[in-house]
């Protein structure tokens, strides 16, 4: 028996989840976070809607 089988995943999904554009989310991602950065210095996080939790460090930390 086989892990998905298992706990009753379907196995497709295993392949969609490799059929992501992992290297477009990566650098989609830095984008947002050069824009946070950027708003964040110029203290304009709130005009651009940003979550005080997206902006702290601990937070940043945790996105790499």
């Amino acid at each position: 028996m086989t892990t998905a089988q298992a706990v009753g995943a379907v196995s497709r999904e295993a392949a969609e989840w490799h059929a992501i554009d992992w290297r477009a989310i990566n650098r989609n991602v830095r984008r947002l976070q050069v824009r946070i950065v950027q708003a964040t210095k110029e203290r304009r996080v709130a005009r651009m809607g940003i979550p005080k939790v997206a902006t702290s460090r601990d937070s940043a930390l945790h996105i790499r």
